[in-house]
């Protein structure tokens, strides 16, 4: 191994393809990548779903530590990798030698948390639209004219708890794609296949 005294002291070298840990174990490490690849994994809807890809000063598996908590994902070498583990304590003292280090991982965590908030609105308004695509598929099936637009978009609001504004997003997005025609305040269906197939994907 490199004569690096934090190598020697915490490195860890890891074969491609090989599982550093696995989601909702129990952990005790965060890992600083130095060289190589990681994939973050989590189970979605039975299947490992990879959300994000890790190189080199990229760390992960620092929720174990600061929070004391489960793994939230898996993680899995993609190349030849060597990574740095820290426990705690070792977190601890690397950070007061080194305060350049601990300035870095905050900066990276406050990074991850916008990057979150941005995925949290953006599936809140998938959410809201899957809602309202669903409610346009069942009248849909009972007929192709669905009536006054504020009509229905009230309803659809009443009916779903979904903020009036939410709701008119989703048909003035349904009516730019096509699926949705409007006609003199009216709304029917225009592509009933193509509607069938929202949501399913």
């Amino acid at each position: 191994m490199d004569h690096n005294p934090l190598l020697q002291k915490y490195g860890k070298v890891l074969s491609s393809d090989q599982i550093v840990f696995h989601e909702n174990e129990e952990g005790d490490q965060m890992f600083i990548i130095q060289e190589g690849k990681v994939q973050i994994s989590r189970q979605i809807a039975g299947k490992e779903t990879p959300i994000a890809v890790l190189e080199k000063g990229e760390f992960f598996g620092e929720m174990a530590i600061v929070n004391r908590i489960k793994r939230t994902a898996s993680a899995t070498t993609l190349a030849p990798t060597t990574l740095l583990a820290f426990d705690r304590i070792g977190l601890e003292q690397m950070v007061e030698k080194n305060p350049k280090i601990a300035l870095s991982i905050i900066d990276k965590l406050c990074r991850r948390l916008q990057n979150a908030n941005g995925q949290i609105q953006r599936l809140a308004q998938n959410s809201s639209h899957q809602a309202v695509w669903g409610a346009i598929q069942v009248l849909a099936h009972q007929s192709s004219k669905l009536g006054e637009e504020q009509k229905l978009a009230d309803e659809l609001s009443l009916s779903l708890a979904l903020a009036r504004t939410e709701v008119q997003q989703a048909l003035d997005d349904l009516v730019a794609s096509q699926v949705l025609k409007r006609t003199s305040g009216l709304i029917e269906v225009a592509n009933f296949e193509k509607l069938m197939t929202l949501g399913t994907c």
